[in-house]
């Protein structure tokens, strides 16, 4: 049922009218050509374990993701949009997961009532053409306190995919959600094909 009010957030996000979308400062697109990532953590993560590479020396309060890349398959219409910047393709990302003790959260505002989930990350970041077709997420970071709110620190990451409304008020772009827990996403590259509606 949770995994419905993350799908639900996602529909209403590709469905809004005319929001201008920024590029997050944390979400920046590699250039580079991207065919395999490859993780050193190789064991799934059942608990909250913070080490030093974990941290952000300038904010100590917040944790590093594991990075993960998405390699786009675009159908000839949506490159041939992509590539006359007449749109842009929007990348919504949200980072959450049930809470431990909803009780002490109550107050919190990275905590839902609505949807009973923590909420660690919700960001739109604009995709940058480029010729591996890659977006890589790395250095995107999220609250310790709100990590250790978590139910299970596995938590799940939800990628959607629309138009940047650029040329319509519409959305032009079809692509599946990408819903799949942090074990399954992070140190990989993830195909996702775009076609237009």
């Amino acid at each position: 049922m949770k995994f419905y009010y993350l799908l639900l957030l996602f529909v209403i996000t590709a469905c809004g009218s005319g929001k201008e979308t920024t590029t997050d400062e944390n979400g920046e697109n590699t250039q580079g050509e991207v065919i395999e990532t490859v993780s050193d953590v190789t064991e799934p993560i059942s608990e909250v374990a913070i080490g030093e590479a974990d941290t952000d020396a300038s904010d100590p309060d917040s944790l590093v993701v594991p990075s993960f890349a998405i390699h786009f398959d675009f159908s000839e219409k949506v490159q041939e949009i992509l590539t006359s910047g007449k749109e842009r393709l929007v990348i919504d990302l949200v980072l959450s997961g049930p809470a431990a003790d909803k009780s002490k959260l109550m107050d919190k505002d990275y905590y839902s009532d609505e949807d009973e989930l923590v909420y660690l990350k919700n960001v739109e970041i604009m995709y940058e053409q480029n010729e591996a077709q890659t977006f890589t997420i790395e250095n995107l970071k999220v609250s310790k306190e709100a990590l250790s709110a978590l139910e299970n620190p596995n938590y799940t990451i939800g990628v959607n995919f629309y138009s940047s409304r650029t040329s319509s008020d519409n959305n032009l772009f079809d692509a599946s959600i990408l819903i799949e827990e942090l074990n399954a996403m992070k140190g990989k590259t993830h195909t996702v094909k775009i076609k237009m509606l």
